[in-house]
């Protein structure tokens, strides 16, 4: 078990959302799907995230001329 602070950090986290609906559905036998869907979202936002992330980086290194020329 967690201390609060760290709870509150962890229902940022996908997987903890997984892992209890894991337990609700060996335990009670019942499927929330609304557990699920947060965890789909919160991945989803992390991808958008990184992608944007990565835009800029890839930008700002084209535009200060550090991007390695591969290719013949």
């Amino acid at each position: 078990i967690l201390p609060e602070w760290l709870q509150i950090i962890a229902k940022f986290l996908p997987l903890v959302h997984i892992f209890e609906e894991m337990r609700n559905i060996l335990i009670y036998d019942i499927i929330n799907y609304f557990q699920i869907l947060k965890a789909v979202l919160i991945s989803l936002v992390y991808f958008v995230f990184g992608i944007m992330i990565f835009y800029m980086s890839y930008n700002g290194a084209k535009n200060r001329g550090t991007l390695i020329n591969m290719g013949e």
